[in-house]
C-alpha cells in the first residue's frame, strides 16, 4: 500500500471551511434587497449631476440675457447721454460706466492698502487673542447685508462727507466709494490673509536667519510670494464692487451724468438697472439696453472670477 506524501508548507491545506465540507468560503453575505443598485453607482451619478448642474444653469442665464439684449443698438451704448424717457430717448451708457468706474476705483484705492495692512497684522503681528477677535469681527462684517451697508452709508458716511468735504448733497461718488470700501474690506482682508498664510515657513525662517528684520521679511519675502493671491482677492473685490446694487441706489445719488468731481452724485450701471427695469417694456429699446448693460456686467464678473481663481490656484500650487 503506497502512502501519500506529507504535504509541504506551501501545499498544506488550510482550515476546513465553516459549515462542513463543500461549504462556500467566504460565506455569502445577506441577500441584497430587491431592486437595490450596486453600491457606488447612484452616489456617483448624483455627484456628477450636481457638478454639471452649475455650469448648465450659468449657461442658461447667459443665453437668456443674450436673447433679451437683442442684436442691434450696441454702438449706441457708447453715447454720452442716458435719457430713456421722452420723445427722443437716448441710451448712451458712458455716464453709467463712468459712475461705476469712479465708485469702484475709489473703493479699491481704500480697500487694497488697508486690507493688506490688516492681513499682515492678522497673520504675522497680532497676538493670539486680538487676532482671533479681529478675524471673527471681519467674518461678521462680511455677512452684513448690502442694504444695511446702504443705510449706514446714507445715514452716516454721506452726511460726514458733506460736512467734511463740502459736498452739496449727502449722496455723492465719494460717499458711495467709501461705503463700498467698507463693504469690500472684510472679504478682501480675509482672502489676502489666506494667501499670506500659504507662504512656506522655511522661506520666512531663512530670511530671518540671514539677518532680515521682521518688516523686511514681510515686504521682501512674504508679500512677493503671496502677490498672485492678493491680486486675485483684489479682482474678486472688484467684481463684487461692480455688481453692488442696493448700496449704490441709496448712496450714489442716481444722477446719470458724467461727474465733474467725486463730490457730485452719480449713477452706476446696477443702480440704473434696478431703478428702471420695472418701467421698461419687454422687447422695447429701453428694455434691451438694460439687458445689454446686464450682459456686460455678467461677462466682466465671470472674467474677473476666472482670473482670480487662476491666481489663487497658482499660489496654492507654489505653496
Amino acid at each position: 500500500m503506497v502512502r501519500s506524501p506529507v504535504p509541504s508548507r506551501r501545499t498544506r491545506p488550510g482550515p476546513p471551511p465553516p459549515g462542513g465540507p463543500g461549504a462556500a468560503w467566504p460565506p455569502p453575505g445577506p441577500p441584497p434587497l430587491r431592486g437595490e443598485p450596486p453600491p457606488g453607482r447612484w452616489p456617483d451619478r448624483c455627484i456628477l449631476l450636481a457638478g454639471l448642474l452649475a455650469p448648465a444653469i450659468l449657461a442658461a442665464v447667459v443665453l437668456f440675457v443674450l436673447l433679451q439684449a437683442g442684436s442691434g443698438g450696441w454702438a449706441g451704448l457708447w453715447g454720452r447721454e442716458w435719457q430713456p424717457l421722452g420723445d427722443r430717448p437716448r441710451f448712451g451708457a458712458l455716464p453709467l460706466l463712468a459712475g461705476t468706474g469712479a465708485v469702484t476705483a475709489l473703493a479699491l484705492a481704500v480697500t487694497v492698502p488697508a486690507g493688506i495692512g490688516a492681513a499682515l497684522w492678522l497673520v504675522a503681528l497680532a497676538p493670539p487673542v486680538p487676532g482671533r477677535a479681529l478675524a471673527a469681527l471681519l467674518r461678521l462684517m462680511a455677512a452684513v447685508p448690502s442694504v444695511v451697508w446702504g443705510l449706514a452709508g446714507r445715514g452716516i458716511v454721506g452726511p460726514l462727507v458733506q460736512d467734511l468735504a463740502g459736498a452739496r448733497y449727502p449722496q455723492s461718488a465719494l460717499a458711495a466709494g467709501l461705503t463700498l470700501a467698507l463693504m469690500l474690506l472684510p472679504t478682501f482682508t480675509l482672502l489676502a490673509a489666506d494667501s499670506l498664510r500659504s507662504v512656506p515657513s522655511p522661506l520666512v525662517e531663512a530670511a530671518l536667519a540671514l539677518g532680515a528684520t521682521r518688516w523686511e521679511t514681510l515686504t521682501r519675502v512674504v508679500l512677493p510670494w503671496a502677490a498672485p493671491g492678493v491680486v486675485g482677492a483684489a479682482l474678486l473685490a472688484l467684481g463684487r464692487g461692480m455688481g453692488e446694487t442696493m448700496a449704490m441706489v441709496m448712496v450714489a445719488g442716481s444722477v446719470p451724468s458724467l461727474p465733474p468731481s467725486l463730490l457730485e452724485p452719480v449713477e452706476t450701471v446696477t443702480a440704473a438697472i434696478a431703478w428702471e427695469m420695472g418701467e421698461a417694456l419687454a422687447g422695447q429699446p429701453h428694455y434691451q439696453a438694460l439687458y445689454r448693460l446686464a450682459l456686460g456686467l455678467l461677462v466682466a464678473s465671470l472674467a474677473l472670477s476666472a482670473a482670480a481663481a487662476r491666481l489663487r490656484r497658482a499660489v496654492a500650487v507654489r505653496g
